[in-house]
């Protein structure tokens, strides 16, 4: 995948994930703040981001209202305490150390009852399990699921637990960016009836509350 796209896409599905009100977002690798501006243009709302990458952050800074940029946990040192009340974070627990480090210092941020948005890869999703069991590998490359950045890996069920033991509460998860393609229509079927209809979706949505 071009570093480019990585960084520009407005993930215009995790919309469905968004709480009815927030007035105040924090986006925790805001790449280049596209998904930002689509929030932006939808509701009526401050917006700030940390980002590490400097020459996305540039860009950020024409979409959004202010862009820190950064290690996350750093920079969170210059925000005010309860000053957001929606946390984003989209395609980003995957590729640090230590993820609950982050959730844990970032709640000082957020008012109370905030909402949490996030999406995490699917390391359940057909095209790994064949990787896995059919050529017995687990080779990394440039991106998707075994994305040689990716340091955590989940599924459905472990990331609900590892959400609940940060102390959220899970309010929707869903598998999004399915797969489409006719040659897997058949298995992926025949998974859907024997309760693994989880292995069509690269990822998961999830919205929770602090």
């Amino acid at each position: 995948m071009n570093e480019n796209n990585y960084y520009s896409r407005n993930r215009i599905e995790m919309l469905a994930f968004l709480p009815e009100k927030f007035n105040s977002v924090l986006e925790i690798g805001c790449g280049q703040g596209e998904f930002g501006k689509l929030i932006k243009m939808n509701y009526k709302t401050s917006y700030a981001g940390i980002e590490a990458n400097p020459d996305s952050a540039k860009v950020a800074k024409e979409n959004i209202d202010m862009v820190l940029i950064g290690d996350a946990i750093e920079q969170l040192q210059l925000l005010a305490d309860q000053s957001f009340d929606l946390l984003i974070c989209n395609d980003v627990l995957e590729h640090l150390v230590s993820p609950d480090i982050l959730l844990q210092k970032i709640k000082s941020k957020m008012k109370p009852n905030s909402a949490f948005v996030c999406s995490l890869p699917n390391i359940r999703v057909l095209g790994n399990l064949i990787h896995l069991i059919v050529h017995k590998d687990f080779e990394y490359g440039d991106w998707g699921i075994r994305d040689r950045t990716h340091l955590r890996f989940y599924t459905k069920k472990s990331a609900i637990r590892f959400l609940t033991d940060q102390g959220f509460e899970i309010e929707k998860i869903e598998g999004i960016n399915p797969i489409n393609n006719f040659k897997t229509a058949i298995p992926l079927g025949l998974l859907q009836i024997f309760g693994h209809g989880d292995t069509r979706f690269h990822q998961f949505g999830i919205r929770a509350k602090f």
